[in-house]
């Protein structure tokens, strides 16, 4: 399998990968060889992104300004890289964020509200799905997000980007009156899907938390 060029595919492969193998049927009209080289060569470009963003990750790219050096990602979005956030939101105005606290809303919290996800917690949780969710390209002009390994309920994909305003009227709702996400100047990987669910007034979600 190497001489024939597999490589990523055999460096990471498991027990499961191990058994199929064994019990290929030599009948097949596809040789073994064969069929795990298509497989090279349809999973090698996301293997490779994967191990770039874990080492960048390992670097502090919190935000995964990483996402940006897909080619395919650039072409289609065309978004300079301090529009791009996957890490936390932050306020857009200042008098805003001071405003907010000095009211004493404990109802959300403005520490909550900033936190940024505890990269470190999901991994050890094995909830951290954010590394394993890409964009790929859906047409000519466009990208979808799809996550490459099996996504659960409570899984943590992202956070939908923006900037949190006060005394606004476009954007996000925010789970109490005159708090909104404005989406219009940052974007990031959830942004691509449409998500429209970071604020509900019956459940409210701290932004940068998991999407349900």
């Amino acid at each position: 399998m190497r001489e024939a060029g597999i490589g990523k595919v055999l460096y990471y492969r498991t027990k499961e990968f191990d058994g199929y193998c064994k019990e290929y049927p030599k009948t097949s009209k596809i040789s073994l060889v064969d069929a795990i080289t298509k497989w090279e060569a349809q999973h090698r470009p996301y293997i490779e992104q994967l191990e770039t963003r874990a080492l960048e990750l390992a670097k502090g790219d919190l935000i995964r300004v990483s996402n940006l050096e897909n080619p395919q990602v650039v072409e289609r979005l065309k978004v300079h890289e301090c529009s791009w956030n996957n890490a936390k939101n932050e306020w857009a105005v200042t008098n805003e964020e001071e405003s907010f606290k000095g009211k004493g809303l404990q109802a959300f919290s403005p520490d909550v509200t900033c936190a940024p996800y505890d990269n470190q917690l999901g991994l050890e949780c094995g909830i951290d799905k954010s590394a394993f969710t890409f964009l790929l390209p859906k047409d000519g002009s466009s990208l979808f997000v799809y996550s490459i390994v099996p996504v659960r309920e409570g899984d943590f994909l992202g956070i939908f980007a923006g900037k949190i305003r006060v005394l606004t009227t476009h954007g996000i709702r925010g789970p109490i009156d005159n708090l909104w996400l404005d989406y219009s100047q940052v974007t990031g990987t959830l942004n691509q899907a449409g998500l429209r669910i970071w604020w509900s007034s019956k459940h409210p979600l701290p932004v940068g938390s998991n999407p349900r």
